[in-house]
């Protein structure tokens, strides 16, 4: 192994990301969003980027049963605990945006 790709595995963690009730052991940069782990690391794009500030709820996704949007928690913070997504949070700032466009939305679930 080449000096390069030890440097490249010291930085990123190996944590378990419980989806939809499947367990998968990945390896994931600390610095990512819980957002971007899902999308990039796990390949499951379902959970979209939206405004990326925590105003729109596109992002949302349920974790051990609470909504918080996945564009501002580090996927740290989720690691180990059970996640879905936020069906509801999604077709109702789809819904708000549609109608809206110009104000943010208010706090979905």
């Amino acid at each position: 192994m080449q000096q390069r790709d030890r440097i490249a595995i010291q930085q990123n963690m190996r944590g378990t990301f419980v989806v939809n009730g499947e367990s998968s052991d990945i390896f994931y940069a600390p610095y990512k969003t819980l957002l971007e782990v899902l999308r990039e690391d796990l390949d499951l794009t379902g959970t979209k980027h939206g405004c990326e500030l925590g105003e729109c709820g596109a992002c949302a996704v349920l974790v051990d049963g609470a909504p918080p949007l996945s564009c501002l928690v580090l996927a740290v913070e989720s690691e180990g605990r059970a996640m879905r997504p936020c069906i509801r949070c999604r077709l109702r700032s789809l819904i708000w945006a549609s109608r809206n466009a110009a104000t943010a939305p208010p706090a979905f679930c």
